[in-house]
């Protein structure tokens, strides 16, 4: 069965088991991407946010988090 969201102006449509392609609708344009490369696109980008957020911290506070 596929599953719709809506993100903004972006559709998002997707197998309910999260296999095979996503579909991407933004107005007129449609893209299919496999769940795979968008799998990889979501990680890299939360791998960088924490990166980000990790690069911005005070040694005291990767210390307290370490601990």
């Amino acid at each position: 069965m596929m599953i719709s969201r809506k993100i903004g102006h972006v559709t998002f449509h997707h197998d309910d088991e999260f296999k095979g392609e996503v579909i991407i609708e933004k107005g007129d344009v449609r893209l299919s991407v496999s769940m795979d490369a968008m799998r990889a696109i979501v990680a890299e980008g939360v791998r960088f946010d924490l990166a980000s957020h990790v690069a911005k911290m005070k040694p005291a506070d990767l210390l307290r988090r370490i601990a």
